[in-house]
């Protein structure tokens, strides 16, 4: 099987609210606005918030009211709980069965406390590594400025066969938030039988090699084998 993926998808938008974003509330209120209006009708989108906890404002709906609703009461204060609101994204979208699920994080720092001295989250960052190889989500990632986790945010990305983005500042968040959903309808599904037929639960690495050099391709690097 090789063919366009047309699937809707099932978005998890994780958003930053903690105290460092104060200064670019008003402009990451309108990007995220301008995002979700981008979204093609038939896809779902559920919203996180994350400041000193990550908080679940809904879970994903074609509905669109209670996600505007949020993003226009957004307030920047506390710490920034990113493990928490990841772990809780992933755990979200694995629920689903038969979608295109997609957890999208925006954050302008690392996981600590609102006093600086200790971690944000009571996730650890293994956690959410083990949670995402669990689900079958792509993780895009948006890190903003210079004081964020840009190795961890690009592990993500890289394995989940999503992309982590590295903007100065907020300006250009809205032209991220499209690159992302440009992206999201350029993908395909490629699918064959394999002649392993063990039902062991293991991961199965899988290789994707183009003809041609200057292609690149990003998947998930395999998949999971059934247990029954």
């Amino acid at each position: 099987v090789f063919q366009e993926a047309l699937q809707p998808v099932t978005f998890m938008l994780a958003l930053d609210a903690s105290g460092s974003m104060k200064r670019s509330a008003e402009r990451a209120q309108d990007a995220a606005r301008e995002f979700i209006d981008a979204m093609r009708p038939e896809d779902q989108v559920g919203l996180m918030m994350f400041a000193s906890k990550a908080e679940s404002i809904h879970a994903p709906t074609d509905k669109r009211d209670a996600t505007r609703t949020a993003i226009d009461n957004y307030v920047a204060d506390g710490g920034t709980a990113l493990y928490d609101a990841l772990y809780d994204s992933l755990a979200q979208l694995s629920k689903l069965r038969d979608q295109r699920r997609v957890v999208v994080v925006v954050t302008d720092g690392v996981d600590e406390n609102a006093a600086s001295n200790g971690p944000g989250s009571l996730r650890t960052w293994d956690e959410v590594l083990d949670k995402l190889q669990q689900t079958e989500a792509t993780v895009y990632a948006v890190g903003i400025g210079s004081r964020v986790e840009r190795d961890r945010l690009r592990l993500l990305a890289e394995r989940s066969g999503g992309a982590a983005y590295f903007p100065p500042d907020v300006t250009t968040l809205a032209s991220d938030y499209h690159k992302i959903l440009d992206e999201l309808r350029r993908r395909y599904v490629l699918g064959y039988q394999s002649t392993n037929r063990k039902r062991d639960g293991q991961w199965r690495t899988v290789e994707i090699r183009p003809r041609q050099r200057d292609i690149e391709i990003r998947s998930r690097g395999g998949y999971y084998a059934p247990l029954q």
